[in-house]
């Protein structure tokens, strides 16, 4: 099976993929280990303390990984490590934002780093039904080896985390194809600026999601060309806003 082209909607970089099922492990859904409204992901948790090994490598907090071989295929999909876990501690990975809402999978491509024993640079590619119930539907990827990682390269940036104040001004770096960002603030901002790169790529695009309210949103770009923005004045907790570059007349045209 392949994907590549026109058909890649989402594009995840991660630092490591299993090999194999992680060790005993609870996976609790986000409305039952979460407040209302915070919508930031499942957990697997694991059933005892120990510090977490993926593919031989010790894993770091805020590593994103690629889980795929859980016998219980609804608990596969891109982690995000929230705690290492020793010998008193529990580890602890909770569902990204890359890959958490339904409508994220169709299409996926995921990548790996250079880092592992079996997964080094490696491509997978979501496999399941298009868009999937999380916590309830199979979530499945199968491996395309690393023939095509050079042409993959420019699909699968890194994402770019931003922690703002108030008053802040957040300005993402363009990279790759996609650009993800992720306004992730430590409470409500009564008032920001985001400030666009500019694109470098045809069909380039940038998702910006929030995970917190900003009551008063100022969203412009380098280029000073604005006409295509459609800017958002606000964000809730959950707003993921997408705009892609127009390499013609050199401006974002947004499209969510």
């Amino acid at each position: 099976m392949s994907n590549f082209g026109s058909q890649i909607q989402t594009a995840v970089h991660v630092r490591l993929a299993t090999a194999a099922a992680l060790p005993t492990c609870v996976y609790a859904d986000a409305s039952s280990v979460l407040p209302a409204n915070t919508d930031l992901g499942a957990k697997l948790t694991a059933s005892s303390a120990a510090a977490l090994t993926i593919d031989g490598v010790a894993v770091a907090v805020d590593d994103e990984v690629l889980v795929k071989d859980q016998a219980l295929t609804l608990q596969n999909g891109v982690y995000r490590v929230r705690v290492v876990g020793d010998t008193a501690t529990k580890w602890v990975l909770e569902r990204s934002r890359l890959a958490r809402d339904s409508g994220q999978f169709d299409g996926m491509i995921v990548t790996t780093g250079p880092e592992g024993s079996a997964n080094p640079s490696v491509i997978f590619i979501y496999s399941g039904g298009a868009t999937p119930v999380i916590g309830t539907d199979a979530i499945t990827y199968v491996s395309q080896g690393n023939a095509n990682a050079a042409a993959v390269a420019a699909l699968s940036a890194d994402p770019q985390f931003f922690v703002p104040a108030t008053t802040d001004t957040v300005a993402p770096a363009a990279s790759g194809q996609n650009i993800a960002v992720f306004i992730d603030p430590a409470g409500l901002i009564a008032a920001m600026t985001l400030t666009l790169p500019n694109g470098s790529l045809k069909g380039q695009r940038i998702s910006v999601n929030f995970t917190q309210v900003v009551t008063t949103l100022t969203v412009t770009a380098t280029n000073t060309d604005t006409k295509g923005l459609a800017q958002p004045t606000a964000a809730t907790a959950t707003s993921t806003f997408e705009w892609v570059w127009d390499s013609v007349s050199s401006k974002w045209n947004r499209v969510r």
